[in-house]
């Protein structure tokens, strides 16, 4: 191995990546480690409404137990050769197609601002190279997120998937994950977006809304999430139901549950 090799493996180690010199492979470092390894890996998509409470439930099975590897520590520790994520999503049609479709109606919608639709269009990608960096590199992990692909693409994957030929295709995309959908009612979650616009940046859905139009747009949100749900139900997906009206600690043991007793049925 050559001087520069080892000088950038050197770094990596120093940033916390431990680099095994003759196999090139990253192994996470005790961070990571001190999440408990399970022999088979799933992925666990939060989805709901923007400000219905996903992230306040993962955060809390967190917490509380400590089987789970949230995404981003996931991506921190798992660090891979972008060329090769990049060419995974170039050759992929499932995720070609969702960002086509996704793409051409951010760009029909006079709603949402020019400069908001590049920035949109930016998230795209690096949601399709997290989607496929779990697909290719979890292998002793129970993941979770509330950034996943379905959460961003729902509407795309529905109407493009919701037929035979593609059921078979979402099925297998599927594979080895499961879907906790929250979901609150719509003015509880106005509630919830006002409050947070007290004190941050709203999401640019909700920016510059009155009331009632918050309430439409979680109204037409939850339908839309509603044809989802019952599409992965149909095809034999595993989905648990959470209200966020509920306790916390009550949803994530419930969590916490249907992903245990999942593992011990797979």
């Amino acid at each position: 191995m050559n001087r520069i090799k080892k000088g950038i493996f050197k770094a990596l180690n120093f940033c916390g990546y431990h680099i095994n010199y003759k196999a090139y492979k990253i192994r996470p470092n005790g961070i990571i480690t001190s999440r408990k390894k399970v022999k088979k890996p799933l992925y666990v998509e939060f989805l709901g409404i923007r400000a219905v409470g996903k992230s306040t439930v993962l955060l809390k099975l967190m917490e509380s137990h400590n089987r789970y590897v949230d995404y981003e520590l996931f991506a921190k520790h798992y660090p891979s050769l972008p060329r090769v994520l990049k060419k995974g999503v170039l050759e992929n049609p499932f995720y070609q197609n969702i960002v086509r479709d996704q793409i051409e109606k951010l760009m029909d919608d006079d709603n949402v601002l020019p400069t908001d639709k590049a920035f949109l269009i930016g998230t795209y990608f690096d949601k399709m190279h997290s989607d496929l960096q779990l697909r290719m590199y979890n292998k002793n992990y129970i993941v979770l997120t509330d950034e996943g692909i379905f959460k961003h693409f729902y509407k795309s994957i529905y109407e493009l998937y919701n037929n035979k030929e593609g059921e078979d295709i979402l099925k297998e995309q599927c594979r080895d994950r499961m879907y906790i959908h929250c979901y609150n009612s719509p003015e509880k979650i106005v509630e919830q977006i006002q409050e947070r616009g007290r004190t941050k940046a709203l999401n640019i859905v909700y920016k510059n809304k009155s009331y009632d139009e918050l309430i439409e747009i979680c109204e037409e949100g939850y339908e839309d999430e509603r044809k989802m749900i019952n599409l992965l139900k149909k095809i034999g997906v595993p989905v648990l139901e959470i209200n966020t009206s509920e306790a916390i600690q009550k949803n994530a043991d419930q969590v916490d549950e249907f992903i245990l007793r999942y593992q011990q049925e797979k």
